[in-house]
């Protein structure tokens, strides 16, 4: 099916189908374009309705189903989706899909548009985020390209035609970029959830946390408590 990832067997065999009659619909939407999605909603740290999500991938709702039945399926499966893709990075458990992409382009092309529509929904917090990737592993960081330009080529057949050529006019491996940026997007989000909780646990106060008012704040930001988190 290449891919979603985390489906039941019977969710296997009703959503191919379910997603014909979004592609018939004039909605383009693979497999691989919902992993990739939801991997992005899993990696963005801010909440999230159902509906915005739901829209950015579905449109406006002027899909014709055949009947309300199989657009209630479609809800379903992706929103059960979408809670596993998010648990799953929860417990460390969401890894980059090297061997369900492989060396297919399209797959992999989809995967990134996914990927980038999920991300895009909360663009201002990804971009002050947002680091170059290294174009291999010993590169410097400051060498590499921005994380929404990788995702941008990739997206893009044309484009990612010419940055094939440079890596191999340079004896690289382009698809290696792929999860370095996606490393880098996990570390961002997982910092972002690790402070987020250690404010949290200073919230009922310097009393019951045991933190005095002059004793670096919890949250990791350098400050004194008294200056951060315990105003």
């Amino acid at each position: 099916m290449q891919t979603v990832r985390f489906l039941t067997s019977g969710e296997e065999r009703r959503l191919p189908p379910l997603l014909r009659i979004v592609s018939a619909g004039g909605r383009e939407l693979s497999a691989a374009h919902l992993d990739g999605f939801f991997t992005g909603l899993a990696l963005t740290p801010m909440a999230m309705e159902a509906e915005e999500w739901l829209a950015a991938l579905f449109g406006d709702g002027d899909i014709p189903f055949p009947s309300e039945a199989d657009l209630r399926d479609l809800q379903e499966i992706v929103v059960r989706l979408r809670n596993r893709f998010r648990d799953r990075f929860r417990d460390g458990t969401l890894p980059f899909p090297a061997a369900e992409l492989a060396a297919d382009r399209r797959a992999t092309g989809d995967w990134c548009r996914g990927l980038l529509a999920a991300l895009l929904l909360r663009p201002a917090w990804w971009m002050a985020s947002a680091e170059p990737v290294p174009f291999t592993a010993e590169e410097r960081k400051r060498e590499g390209m921005s994380r929404f330009v990788v995702l941008q080529y990739f997206a893009d057949p044309a484009k990612l035609d010419e940055l094939a050529g440079y890596f191999a006019a340079r004896e690289e491996n382009l698809l290696a970029l792929l999860p370095r940026l996606y490393l880098s997007l996990w570390r961002d989000s997982l910092e972002h959830l690790r402070q987020q909780a250690a404010r949290a646990a200073v919230t009922a106060g310097p009393a019951a946390a045991g933190i005095g008012r002059n004793e670096p704040c919890p949250c990791g930001s350098g400050r004194k408590f008294k200056k951060c988190c315990g105003r």
